[in-house]
C-alpha cells in the first residue's frame, strides 16, 4: 500500500474516532488497519484494548508523521490545525473509554500517555511556532559551548601539569641518544685503527695513544 493510501486510511479513522458515538457504542468493526461503521444493531462486537493498539497507534503516528513532513497547506481537505485539534480531542475520549473499561492494560495505559504526549508537544509547536524552536536551538548551542569549554579546559591543565613536573619538556631520551653516537664514534675510529695496522703492519697511534705514551716518558 503507497504511503498516500496510508495517509488517505489514518484521516479516515480520525474522522471516525472523532464523532465519537460509535466507537463507544461498539457500532464499528475493525478491517486490519481501519475502523469501518456499521449501523448493523446486531452488530455486538467488543473488540479487546490489545486489538485496539495497533490501528490506533498506526492511526495517530501516521497523521504526526505527515504533519512533520509534508509540505502541503491541507491534508485530505484539512489544515494542521484541524488535524491537531481532532487528534487531542480523540486522546480525551480514549482516557475516557478506558476508564470506563473493566479491563485493565498497561500497554494500553502507556500507549495512551505516549500519544497524549506527542500530540501535546505537536500541538504546542504549531501554537508557539518560533517561540517554541528558540529555546530549544539556544539550549543546544549552550551545551555544545559548554562541552566544548570543558574540553578546552581539560587540555590547558594538563600542558601545565606538565611544564610544571617537567619544565622545558626535558626528555631523558635526548642524552641516551647522545651516548649512543659517541659510543658508536669510537667503535668507528677503533674499527678504522684495526685496519690501518692490518695493512701496514705497523701500530697505529691515535690521540688518546700519544696522550699515553707522553705521560709514561713524564713519570720515567
Amino acid at each position: 500500500m503507497e504511503n498516500q493510501d496510508l495517509s488517505k486510511v489514518a484521516m479516515d479513522n480520525l474522522l471516525f474516532l472523532n464523532k465519537g458515538e460509535n466507537f463507544i457504542n461498539n457500532k464499528y468493526k475493525l478491517n486490519h488497519l481501519s475502523f469501518e461503521s456499521s449501523e448493523d444493531d446486531n452488530f455486538d462486537t467488543i473488540y479487546s484494548l490489545k486489538e485496539l493498539e495497533y490501528p490506533l497507534y498506526f492511526t495517530f503516528n501516521q497523521l504526526l508523521n505527515e504533519l512533520n513532513t509534508s509540505y502541503d497547506y491541507a491534508i485530505h481537505g484539512y489544515n494542521r490545525w484541524d488535524i491537531i485539534n481532532m487528534l487531542d480531542n480523540v486522546v480525551e475520549m480514549l482516557y475516557q473509554y478506558y476508564e470506563s473499561c473493566e479491563e485493565n492494560n498497561n500497554i494500553f495505559e502507556a500507549f495512551l500517555d505516549d500519544i497524549d504526549n506527542k500530540v501535546f508537544f505537536t500541538q504546542g509547536y504549531y501554537k508557539y511556532g518560533i517561540c517554541h524552536w528558540i529555546p530549544i536551538k539556544f539550549n543546544d548551542y549552550l551545551n555544545r559551548f559548554c562541552i566544548k569549554s570543558i574540553k578546552i579546559s581539560k587540555e590547558i591543565i594538563n600542558n601545565y601539569y606538565l611544564e610544571l613536573y617537567n619544565p622545558g619538556r626535558y626528555d631523558e631520551s635526548s642524552d641516551e641518544d647522545l651516548s649512543v653516537d659517541e659510543d658508536s664514534d669510537d667503535q668507528i675510529e677503533k674499527d678504522n685503527k684495526s685496519e690501518e695496522e692490518l695493512l701496514t703492519g705497523d701500530p697505529v697511534v691515535t690521540e688518546s695513544n700519544a696522550d699515553k705514551e707522553v705521560n709514561s716518558k713524564k713519570l720515567d
